[in-house]
């Protein structure tokens, strides 16, 4: 059998040391267990794993899920993922077989940034950890505030025999230095920061497609983009996982997908089903970001400048996508400019770009997509730098496109006055709720983003909180008929919710002191045995907040009907089949409003060429032409809500019916007398 060298792994082409993750974290146990334990995990992952398979490790009498271990392992090329399932790489199980460490430090060198560079560092001689961090950030443009990072490394690279240290210096040894001599090192140029002299990185040309994206959008004008304020993606944010995902997820929609496949793809990316309200939002992100449009009623196709970039596979083509589609993507690299900034700046300078600003979660995603296609770097877990190829990029932008605000909403200036705390958006609310459920270590925040949520679909609420106290209260409904709910929020940075943390007891007690009907269970998942306990309580609404953060995104287009609140809120049904059922009238509400938009387009065409009469059997055909499905009952229904005397947008004779208004008045109508209901009288604010 060959024995495998450090020559016949994929070394001679190096990533820039900016597309490199920058960490290379310490696992489980001592210093000196770094290896041992680092081998029960290759050999707990065998020929792979399900990402929510457990098993033992870091010792014999531990548990833990793969996608944890692997989570604390990070991006240094051990483990790759294969669909759902976590797979040691090629040459982990090299190293594994042989014991040769080169091996090892090697893929380290590929997939870290200051590895190998740090042995080239010490092969003129001894260097204590300020040394070397200050080399980092002069030579390499790193931003390290601490010895950390630098200690890490010299951690891994003692136990594996390539450095020596002592008397407070790391030292090359012989088989570092004879390491040394077989790896490709990175260019300074690619870091962080470039040295005084260093030529700027190139930048692709344009396909003809993207291109011809960029003129549309401009002869439109760029303040015409998309705000972009959801881009959930499934999928690994690091190791470009972005990017694979939506490769997968354009790749897999031509030539058309219906949304039943595109949720297929989504459970392939993701590696786990995907609730199906979740493969909503993943579809609008994928068509947001430019890269599917719609062709039908149920059909979707890549658009034509989707399939140049994944013919050309350039990330920069990518960018230029979504930088024509959506506001604050490449704008973010003119804000970067030369500097290192926090992600909560550049949430509140999104305001220049975006009416009314984006959460922090948009603002993320973005980064997130900018650092696949190399453009910034992440710092800190909190700050970003632009890379050399980014502060390139973004001198190739039409300067429109990076410098235009968009216009004020109506309002705007009398909300931004001092004092004033303007009413969350919807998509806000549901943003928060998404990274509040994660936040295990703040479950005040998910108790207050819960209620925050249920207060959008209409539902009275008070968040209460404390000891021996519900999470807080809902009310639906009117008079005698109005219901109470409690509501209990728990949150969990992994995983689904053990059925330790939901006190049953506990929350009947809650009930009886609110008088309330039923319990919602608010979290973004929970064990099989919670639900167990819940079907057996009969009291209990297990609520996804997956499900309410689209139940909250989808009411600013489609209406939350009664029958659809308490399709919501009822303790009888199990989560998936509420899931399943919601996404079903959702869907059906959907159609509805396709075939009042279909209807007031059957009129405002007519009314273009004749006095604009059209029978019901008229509009019957017009809409069977390639409308949505519909009946004549139906159709009778929306022309008598049209026709009624306080929107008074149609007029009926002789069986025949016509338009009076152009649309925008008709829209103007039918808001102002929404507005008009919502009007409180000095007596009920008293």
């Amino acid at each position: 059998m060959t024995t495998p060298s450090l020559d016949s792994t994929p070394t001679g082409t190096l990533s820039p040391l900016a597309s490199r993750s920058d960490s290379l974290p310490l696992l489980p146990g001592g210093n000196d267990q770094q290896l041992a334990v680092l081998r029960r995990l290759i050999d707990q992952l065998g020929t792979g794993r399900e990402a929510t398979d457990r098993i033992a490790w870091p010792d014999e009498g531990d548990s833990v899920t793969v996608r944890d271990a692997v989570r604390r392992l990070g991006s240094v090329g051990v483990v790759a993922r294969e669909g759902s399932r976590v797979v040691p790489t090629a040459t982990a199980l090299d190293w594994r077989r042989t014991g040769q460490h080169d091996l090892l430090v090697g893929t380290f060198h590929r997939h870290v940034a200051f590895v190998g560079e740090l042995l080239a560092a010490l092969s003129d001689g001894p260097l204590g950890l300020e040394d070397l961090l200050r080399l980092g950030k002069e030579a390499y443009g790193f931003s390290w505030q601490t010895v950390t990072p630098v200690r890490q490394r010299t951690i891994w690279l003692r136990v594996t025999g390539m450095i020596a240290y002592f008397d407070g210096k790391a030292r090359l040894t012989d088989a570092g230095r004879a390491l040394l001599g077989r790896l490709v090192l990175g260019e300074t140029a690619g870091g962080a920061r470039s040295p005084e002299g260093s030529v700027p990185p190139s930048v692709s040309h344009a396909a003809a497609a993207v291109a011809g994206l960029w003129e549309e959008r401009a002869a439109e004008g760029w303040e015409t983009r998309g705000t972009g304020r959801n881009l959930y993606i499934p999928g690994s944010k690091d190791d470009n996982g972005r990017l694979r995902a939506l490769r997968t997820l354009v790749t897999g929609s031509r030539p058309e997908v219906t949304r039943e496949k595109f949720g297929q793809l989504c459970d392939q990316v993701s590696g786990k089903p995907v609730a199906v309200s979740s493969v909503s939002t993943v579809l609008d992100a994928v068509c947001a970001l430019g890269l599917l449009t719609r062709v039908g009623e149920n059909a979707w196709s890549p658009a034509a400048a989707a399939e140049a970039w994944l013919a050309d596979d350039d990330p920069l083509d990518l960018a230029r996508i979504i930088h024509s589609a959506i506001r604050y993507f490449g704008e973010i690299l003119a804000v970067l400019g030369t500097e290192t900034v926090s992600t909560g700046s550049l949430v509140r300078r999104s305001s220049e770009y975006v009416d009314d600003g984006l959460t922090s979660a948009a603002v993320n995603a973005r980064l997130h997509l900018l650092e696949s296609c190399g453009l910034v770097k992440k710092i800190t877990s909190k700050t970003y730098q632009a890379t050399p190829l980014g502060r390139a990029f973004v001198r190739t932008l039409p300067p429109d496109s990076v410098t235009s605000a968009p216009p004020r909403s109506p309002g705007a200036a009398a909300d931004s006055a001092p004092g004033h705390r303007p009413r969350a958006t919807a998509e806000e609310v549901a943003a928060e709720l998404e990274i509040a459920a994660r936040e295990s270590e703040d479950h005040v925040r998910l108790e207050k983003a819960a209620v925050a949520a249920l207060e959008q679909l209409g539902l009275e609420g008070v968040h209460l909180g404390g000891s021996g106290r519900t999470d807080g209260a809902v009310r639906l409904g009117v008079g005698l008929r109005k219901r109470t709910f409690a509501v209990e929020a728990k949150a969990t940075a992994t995983g689904a919710v053990e059925r330790k943390a939901v006190d049953l007891e506990g929350l009947a007690e809650h009930r009886e002191k609110l008088k309330a009907e039923a319990t919602l269970l608010v979290g973004p998942a929970f064990h099989e045995r919670v639900l167990t306990a819940a079907r057996k309580d009969g009291k209990v609404a297990v609520l996804h907040t997956g499900l309410l953060a689209a139940v909250v995104r989808s009411r600013q287009t489609v209406p939350l009907t009664g029958e659809l609140l308490d399709l919501l809120l009822d303790p009888a049904r199990d989560p998936a089949a509420r899931e399943k059922e919601f996404e079903a009238a959702r869907q059906e509400e959907e159609r509805r409003f396709a075939v009042e938009k279909a209807v007031v387009d059957a009129l405002l065409e007519e009314a273009e060429y004749s006095e604009g009469w059209l029978t019901l059997r008229d509009l019957v055909r017009d809409l069977r032409k390639g409308g949505p499905a519909t009946d004549e009952g139906e159709i009778r229904q929306v022309l008598n809500f049209l026709a009624f005397p306080r929107i008074g947008a149609v007029e009926e004779k002789n069986g025949q019916f016509r338009v009076t208004v152009n649309r925008r008045t008709l829209v103007h109508l039918v808001q102002t007398m929404g507005r008009s209901w919502l009007t409180v009288s000095p007596e009920e604010a008293g």
